[in-house]
């Protein structure tokens, strides 16, 4: 990108609008998969053996809200603080090293 005129503010703010969507769709795919998961097998953990006895228990899965927000801020942290140093590398590499490589 940089061969035909970007700039390197440009190419850095590329990579890291990149990282920050797989951030939030990643951490928003993981937050409905561990919701799912934990209503499919809440009737299942619901059944304690204690003193040799079966005792059912309902299980009921609770989701406070910052349960739900603190896990997508932090995957949205982590994707773009991971993906901040490779990004400003990319943004500073010169075009013609870069096709070398190839």
């Amino acid at each position: 990108m940089k061969a035909i005129g970007t700039g390197s503010s440009t190419i850095l703010g590329l990579f890291l609008a990149e990282a920050l969507w797989m951030g939030i769709v990643g951490s928003i795919l993981g937050l409905v998969m561990g919701i799912l998961v934990s209503l499919i097998l809440s009737p299942f953990l619901g059944s304690v053996i204690q003193f040799g006895v079966l005792l059912y228990v309902q299980v009921q899965p609770k989701f406070p809200m910052e349960w739900v927000i603190g896990p997508i801020v932090f995957g949205v942290l982590t994707s773009l603080g991971f993906s901040a140093v490779p990004s400003y590398r990319a943004s500073k590499l010169d075009p013609v090293v870069a096709l070398r490589t190839l």
